[in-house]
């Protein structure tokens, strides 16, 4: 017995390629909702990575900073002992040749002349060396004591010589 596919498979093949169509539909539905969730997952852990890379990047910028004011220390320390040891010993030789200074002479008045100079230029260096300290001190985070220039003038102490 032969039977016409048709009349057996007709409602099947129709029913087959709208349930076709429907799981087609479906899979496309789950992968788009999958994407979303996916995006949706994702971007607390970007934003985290975003957070650390700035993180990094201003640790990095700290310790850049601190060590160019390191390096800056250094060159001052470095440059108040070259610039007060020579001046602190001229005012020693000056001391000695007072000693052998004839008083009232000349040689004495331009030697006690040449001392509050030197005196002078010494305790300016000291104050702008200190100042500078307690500046790198300060942008260090470190708290420091300020003092005040104010008394110093720099001309007027300087103009004698």
């Amino acid at each position: 017995m032969v039977l016409p596919r048709n009349s057996i498979w007709g409602p099947t093949d129709s029913r087959s390629h709208v349930a076709l169509a429907s799981l087609v539909v479906l899979a496309t539905c789950v992968g788009m909702v999958g994407c979303f969730f996916i995006l949706v997952l994702t971007k607390g852990v970007s934003n985290e990575i975003q957070l650390r890379a700035a993180l990094f990047q201003q640790l990095e910028a700290t310790k850049q900073a601190e060590s160019r004011n390191s390096h800056k220390s250094i060159v001052f320390a470095s440059m108040s002992h070259d610039l007060r040891t020579p001046l602190a010993a001229i005012l020693g030789l000056i001391d000695l040749c007072l000693c052998d200074a004839t008083e009232s002479s000349e040689l004495e008045s331009n030697l006690f002349h040449m001392k509050s100079c030197a005196t002078n230029l010494l305790g300016a260096l000291s104050v702008f060396f200190i100042q500078h300290q307690a500046t790198l001190q300060c942008e260090g985070g470190m708290h420091a004591l300020v003092i005040d220039a104010t008394s110093v003038n720099l001309y007027g102490n300087l103009g004698c010589c």
